[in-house]
């Protein structure tokens, strides 16, 4: 099988094992083996492939720490021991970025972040998100933008989930939705002392991320990973939640399953399919904010008539971009 010239490292990493990561000359065994010139592509292949291949490794580790242990371990650019305590059973990031920033010191790792669009990229587990993130703030001492994966939908719509799964839980000091380029503006005064972000990272105050959900699930494919997503919002502060859903005009889906779960009245179902053709946004705001304060209800009132009466404060949509000419295996 031919291989692309953009997955040649990739693939010679994952052949060798995570051996090859085990100090500076290794690694360096390993570019001089492939010997072509690091790209941008190239580099976004080999942070997936690290990342996809971390889960069965840190699988391998689980008897030796715990989840948290692993994942602080993984931060901090180790790789979990084996059964025996003796084996490594994971990538040492920290080589192979000192080595590849070494090796190619004028790569733009904006575009890596952008070319993680690729046919193949995934994230399956809490552990290849920490290696991912960890390993690209270390190269470029910020963390992957915000932009690169709620900025636009991408080609490869089940690997974008797959990332923001794991980001709209992940600690902010490793994945934060703060700089999204639309935002909310916090949610003062909700009951019970609740956290005017919703939460650590302010994901579900990001408009550019519910925009991306609201697409997503339209696919009914996607429905069961997106509502797994929504749920801990819905349960933590469905108030929050429900106020940030407010002005979408998409995602009607989305919509039903937040105010189903969300309010304790059966009537929010009803109101939904009975106000859709005339009051799309009003009938299902009505139903839910029924069960929640005062000031919640009249902050629904004010963002459903905001977005409604001036749909342009919802911003221009994610552009889409030509499908990737990079197509490992080919």
């Amino acid at each position: 099988m031919a291989v692309h010239s953009d997955s040649k490292l990739a693939w010679a990493m994952q052949e060798a094992g995570f051996k090859c990561s085990s100090d500076e000359a290794a690694y360096r065994a390993i570019l001089q083996q492939v010997g072509s010139p690091l790209s941008e592509q190239a580099v976004a292949e080999v942070l997936s492939m690290m990342a996809q291949t971390q889960h069965a490794a840190n699988i391998q580790g689980a008897d030796q720490m715990g989840l948290a242990g692993q994942l602080a371990n993984i931060a901090k650019g180790g790789a979990a021991t084996g059964a025996d305590g003796s084996s490594q059973s994971g990538w040492h990031w920290l080589v192979v970025i000192d080595a590849l920033k070494a090796s190619a010191p004028a790569l733009n790792w904006q575009r890596v972040g952008e070319l993680l669009d690729h046919p193949t990229f995934s994230i399956p587990s809490q552990h290849g998100f920490t290696l991912l993130l960890s390993a690209y703030k270390h190269a470029t001492g910020s963390q992957l933008p915000v932009k690169v994966v709620v900025g636009r939908l991408w080609n490869n719509h089940a690997g974008q989930l797959s990332f923001l799964r794991h980001a709209v839980n992940a600690p902010p000091e490793l994945f934060s939705f703060e700089l999204s380029e639309r935002k909310l503006p916090p949610i003062e005064g909700l009951q019970g002392g609740k956290s005017p972000t919703g939460t650590p990272n302010q994901a579900w105050l990001s408009i550019d991320l519910l925009h991306i959900l609201c697409i997503m699930v339209t696919d009914t494919n996607n429905v069961p990973v997106v509502r797994e997503m929504v749920d801990h919002p819905l349960k933590a502060c469905p108030e929050g939640w429900l106020y940030s859903m407010s002005g979408r005009r998409e995602g009607c889906g989305l919509r039903q399953y937040s105010a189903a779960r969300a309010s304790p009245q059966p009537q929010a179902d009803h109101a939904w399919y009975g106000s859709q053709k005339s009051k799309p946004q009003h009938g299902w705001q009505e139903a839910v904010a029924s069960s929640c304060g005062q000031r919640y209800r009249a902050a629904v009132h004010r963002r459903s008539s905001d977005y409604l009466d001036k749909p342009h404060l919802l911003g221009h949509p994610p552009t889409r971009h030509a499908p990737s000419p990079y197509a490992p295996g080919t």
